[in-house]
C-alpha cells in the first residue's frame, strides 16, 4: 500500500510540475502575440470614395505601405445606396470576436463636390462591413435610418464602447430641415452632433442631440485615457465656423460633461495645420512603443491629405507639433488608425499585396 502511494505521489507531482511548466511557457507566448506590431489605416483618396488600406512598416507611425487585392487598391467598395463610402472607422467588439467597419454613406463626387446638396435628402443610414480578423470582410450592409426624416445626412459616424453606458455609443453629424422648407432649398441649417447607442449594430436607440454649441460642428473623434481615471475621455471636434479643430476632456464618459483641455478659452483651436484650408476629420491614436506619445492627424483641403503631429500631453492644444511630411503618405483622407498585434499584422500581409512606391 505504501509502495502504491509513493508511486501515486510521484506521478501527481510530475503532472503538477508539467502543468506548471506549460503554464509558465504559455504566458510569454500570449504576451508576445498580444504585443502591438504595427498599425492598420483605413482611408480614401478624394477622387475615389471607397475603402483604401495601408499597413505601417512595423511600429513606425510615419511610414506606411499601400495595400491592394487582386491588383486593386480599393479594398472595399459600396455597391448599395449612394455607392460611395467616406470617413471609415473600425470598431473592435468587446468580446474580441469581430470588428465593425463603419462609414459615411456618401458619394459627394456624384454631386460634383457639393456637400450642401448631399445633405438635403442624403442618406440617414450608416454603412457597415464586418470581419472576424481584419482580413476577411463581409458587406456592405446598411443600418436602419439613425435619425428621423427631417434630417438630410449622417456624417462621419464613429462608435466606441462606453462602460458607463454599457453599450456602443455612435456619434455623427446631421442637419435637420424645417418642415416648411419641403424642397430644402432655403437657408442651410447647422450640422449638429447626434448620438445613438447599440449592442449589435443591428438595432439602435432613438437619436439624441450629443453636442450643439450654437454653431455648426462635425467630425468628432475620441480617445479613452483610463490611467487618468476609469471614465476619462478626450475628444476632438471640428468647428464649421473657423474650420479648425478643438480638444476637450470628460471625466465621466462619452456622454458626460466636457471642458476644454487646460481650461482653454472657447476660442482656442489646434493650430499646427492652420496654414492649410479647412482643417477637419481629426484622427487620434497612441503610439505602440511609447505610450506617452500621441499622434493626431488633421485632414485638410489644400493638399487633400492628412497632416500629422505628435504630442506627449493631452492637456494643452498648443502641445501638438507638426511632424515632417517627408516619407509620409499623400492622398489619405478621413479614416482610422488601429493598432494591430503580430498575428493580425502577419495575416494582413498574407492576404493583401504591398503596392511599391504608393
Amino acid at each position: 500500500m505504501l509502495h502504491f502511494l509513493s508511486h501515486s505521489l510521484v506521478a501527481t507531482a510530475a503532472l503538477l510540475a508539467t502543468a506548471a511548466l506549460a503554464a509558465t511557457t504559455a504566458r510569454p507566448a500570449s504576451r508576445a502575440e498580444d504585443a502591438k506590431a504595427g498599425y492598420l489605416l483605413t482611408t480614401f483618396p478624394v477622387q475615389d470614395e471607397a475603402v483604401y488600406m495601408r499597413l505601417s512598416n512595423g511600429n513606425d507611425a510615419h511610414s506606411w505601405r499601400a495595400l491592394s487585392l487582386n491588383g486593386r487598391q480599393d479594398i472595399l467598395r459600396s455597391d448599395i445606396s449612394t455607392e460611395g463610402v467616406r470617413d471609415t472607422f473600425v470598431v473592435p467588439s468587446q468580446d474580441g470576436s469581430q470588428f465593425w467597419l463603419t462609414g459615411t454613406d456618401l458619394n459627394v463626387n456624384a454631386h460634383e463636390g457639393d456637400f450642401n446638396a448631399s445633405t438635403r435628402f442624403g442618406s440617414r443610414s450608416m454603412l457597415l462591413w464586418t470581419s472576424p480578423d481584419l482580413v476577411n470582410w463581409k458587406g456592405p450592409s446598411l443600418t436602419p435610418a439613425l435619425v428621423n426624416a427631417s434630417a438630410g445626412n449622417v456624417w462621419a459616424p464613429e462608435a466606441y464602447y462606453d462602460p458607463l453606458v454599457k453599450a456602443y455609443v455612435v456619434v455623427f453629424a446631421s442637419r435637420f430641415w424645417s418642415d416648411k422648407d419641403k424642397d430644402r432649398t432655403g437657408p442651410v441649417p447647422n450640422n449638429v452632433l447626434m448620438y445613438v447607442t447599440t449592442q449589435d449594430f443591428k438595432s439602435f436607440s432613438p437619436a439624441k442631440t450629443y453636442f450643439n454649441p450654437g454653431y455648426p460642428v462635425i467630425d468628432a473623434t475620441f480617445l479613452p485615457m483610463p490611467e487618468e481615471g476609469a471614465n476619462v475621455w478626450y475628444r476632438w471636434v471640428k468647428s464649421e465656423v473657423d474650420f479648425k479643430v478643438f480638444q476637450q476632456r470628460s471625466t465621466n464618459g462619452i456622454l458626460g460633461k466636457w471642458t476644454n483641455v487646460g481650461g482653454a478659452p472657447d476660442s482656442t483651436r489646434i493650430e499646427f495645420a492652420s496654414q492649410y484650408s479647412n482643417n477637419e476629420g481629426p484622427l487620434i491614436f497612441r503610439d505602440n512603443v511609447d505610450r506617452r506619445k500621441f499622434h493626431l492627424w488633421i485632414d485638410e483641403n489644400t493638399l487633400n491629405t492628412y497632416i500629422p503631429a505628435t504630442a506627449t500631453t493631452l492637456n494643452d492644444m498648443a502641445a501638438w507639433k507638426a511632424d515632417s511630411r517627408d516619407g509620409f503618405p499623400q492622398h489619405i483622407k478621413h479614416g482610422k488608425v488601429l493598432a494591430v498585434n503580430q498575428r493580425q499584422y502577419d495575416a494582413i500581409l498574407a492576404k493583401y499585396q504591398v503596392v511599391n512606391g504608393a
